[in-house]
């Protein structure tokens, strides 16, 4: 019998670009948001629900929503535990799409080694137009989308593994696939919001916010084949 734990941390650290790029806010931003979240990131997808906004239109000429940080999956067993980025394909299908950089050595005891290409898809509602010229140097990669906030919105990502060309959930796969106990899948996947660099609070005001870093690990216990 197999289990499986899906452990969701959110890391917060203090960011400020800068006076050329868009401030950093981090979350919450300034004046609060109420969040809601379910789901699963590896399985059907995360979804993020942001509402009840309350932002001083006089502070700010443009306010902003993105991802900052979006890493390949690995194992914690890897010897490398510094993995690159994936890198941004655009719009696809209507999501935006985020494609490995580097394989996922998924060690299956049922099939061996094998190493598959994974990928990150996000779709938003709510939010107004993309403007990726708004991210001079806003997140880890300067093609990275930022999308304006006009009020409630939802965000959703899924982490997916391609296996024989079928594109599946990497936390429902490592559950098919009978990896061995002990290892953890993990990857990160960062959002923040941003600010007009033209109106922005001083520094000091916003030392208790940061960038928010989504870790997600999948822990398994082998089962004994019938």
């Amino acid at each position: 019998m197999k289990s499986t734990f899906f452990i969701i941390g959110i890391v917060f650290s203090a960011s400020l670009l800068s006076a050329d790029t868009l401030t950093n806010v981090g979350y919450p931003p300034p004046g609060g948001v109420t969040l809601g979240s379910s789901g699963s990131a590896g399985g059907s997808g995360k979804t993020y629900s942001y509402s009840n906004f309350d932002i001083d239109p006089t502070l700010y000429s443009a306010f902003y929503w993105g991802p900052t940080t979006v890493l390949n999956v690995y194992n914690s067993t890897d010897a490398n535990q510094n993995p690159a980025p994936m890198a941004f394909e655009g719009l696809i299908d209507g999501a935006y799409e985020f494609d490995s950089t580097a394989t996922w050595a998924l060690d299956s005891t049922q099939y061996g080694n094998q190493n598959l290409n994974t990928r990150v898809l996000l779709t938003v509602t709510g939010l107004g137009a993309e403007d990726t010229e708004a991210n001079l140097g806003a997140s880890s990669d300067p093609s990275y989308p930022l999308f304006l906030v006009t009020g409630a919105f939802t965000a959703t990502y899924q982490i997916q593994a391609d296996e024989n060309g079928t594109w599946t959930g990497v936390t429902t796969l490592y559950n098919e696939l009978n990896t061995p106990e002990g290892n953890r899948v993990e990857t990160s996947v960062g959002f923040s919001f941003f600010s007009d660099p033209a109106t922005a609070p001083e520094p000091g005001t916003w030392m208790l916010l940061g960038s928010g870093m989504v870790i997600v690990a999948v822990f398994g216990r082998k089962r004994r084949l019938i």
